[in-house]
């Protein structure tokens, strides 16, 4: 453990007999701050051993010369007492700089010594802060490839195309989609909101995921889907969640589809129009006796998807009724771009890439004209 000292102490003997004392017997008394600064540049970080610095404030500039070693980055994470006499004007000037601490001459060896440890003891808790932090950071970081691993990639087919936008609001998402072929030109397609957002929501929307694939292979039914998915939401009450589950029949040209509290998904037909999957029943995890419909219904080709979370739609001062509508206008507007210009479009319009206060999932399917 090292003590640093910006000479100039009256009171010398007194500070080295309480550092001795308390056991701090590594001390350097080196001549102005500037030398504190040059000393610890010297020194590689790894093999830094500085824990302390005291500065004397007691001459004209030494409050200055002490702002001055506070604002070395170098000194940033080291705990600097100033010791002296100073005006009140000064010493406020040093705190505001970053200063640990303050004691006066005459130097009492008491409260020098108890200063000192609690200088040493905030210094050993910020370490220990920075660790945890740097640990947390290497989590999530690690959870978030790990949740972006499981999303599914791109579907790009000749009849059909699905690609998706993906914005977490907090590092990780409670937003999770799903899509899979179900049968000879049956394909499904799963979109989940969990409520709230960060790493809860994210917790039960992996758990989620981890029986998304075994569930609509074994269960196409969109209403059976649901149903299932309220049997596990059980172990996670309070939680619940939205979603939004469609199955399209390419040759049939119909989409089957149970909605769950989910926004609406929003359907282009050749034509211009626009038709909405509205919602079937509640929120999955409210209650589980709440019945679930399935609704079909019948597409032309071409024809444009765009499933959606409400991250999507909230925005200051504007009501998710009224989202809803100018999402559709996007739609027609833009409808026969390329998806990826689509989703980019519609992300840019509503400002979210970059400011997204909610997670984010855009998803726009494509539908083909039939092979000839």
């Amino acid at each position: 453990m090292g003590i640093l000292i910006s000479a100039g102490i009256v009171q010398r003997p007194t500070l080295e007999s309480v550092l001795l004392a308390s056991g701090f017997s590594d001390c350097l008394y080196v001549d102005s701050p500037d030398q504190v600064v040059e000393h610890i540049r010297r020194c590689p970080r790894p093999a830094l051993d500085v824990d302390l610095i005291l500065v004397d404030v007691s001459n004209s500039d030494g409050v200055a010369s002490a702002r001055s070693l506070l604002a070395a980055h170098e000194c940033e994470e080291i705990p600097v007492i100033l010791v002296g006499s100073a005006r009140v004007e000064e010493l406020e000037a040093g705190f505001e700089a970053g200063a640990t601490d303050y004691v006066s001459y005459p130097l009492r060896a008491e409260e020098l010594r108890a200063r000192i440890r609690r200088a040493l003891h905030g210094k050993r808790v910020m370490e220990d802060l920075r660790h945890h932090r740097k640990r947390w950071a290497e989590d999530m970081s690690f959870a978030r490839r790990v949740q972006r691993g499981v999303l599914c990639s791109p579907l790009n087919q000749r009849e059909l195309q699905i690609n998706a936008v993906y914005v977490p609001s907090d590092g990780l998402s409670g937003d999770m989609y799903y899509w899979h072929q179900v049968g000879p030109d049956r394909f499904g397609i799963l979109l989940v909101d969990v409520m709230g957002h960060g790493i809860s929501a994210a917790l039960v929307s992996m758990a989620i995921r981890s029986l998304t694939h075994g569930l609509i292979t074994r269960v196409v039914d969109p209403v059976t889907v649901l149903q299932e998915l309220k049997k596990h939401m059980l172990v996670f009450k309070p939680m619940y969640l939205t979603a939004l589950y469609l199955v399209i029949d390419l040759r049939a040209r119909v989409i089957e589809y149970a909605n769950a509290g989910h926004p609406p998904g929003l359907l282009l037909q050749p034509d211009g129009s626009v038709l909405t999957l509205d919602r079937t029943t509640i929120p999955i995890g409210l209650s589980v006796e709440a019945p679930v419909e399935a609704r079909v219904v019948p597409f032309e080709r071409p024809a444009r998807i765009l499933l959606y979370t409400d991250g999507l739609l909230s925005e200051p001062g504007k009501s998710p009724r009224k989202a809803i509508e100018e999402l559709k206008r996007s739609l027609l507007a833009h409808g026969r771009r390329d998806s990826d210009e689509l989703m980019a479009g519609i992300m840019m319009e509503r400002d979210k890439i970059l400011s997204a206060s909610d997670d984010i999932c855009l998803i726009a399917v494509t539908v083909e004209p039939p092979r000839r």
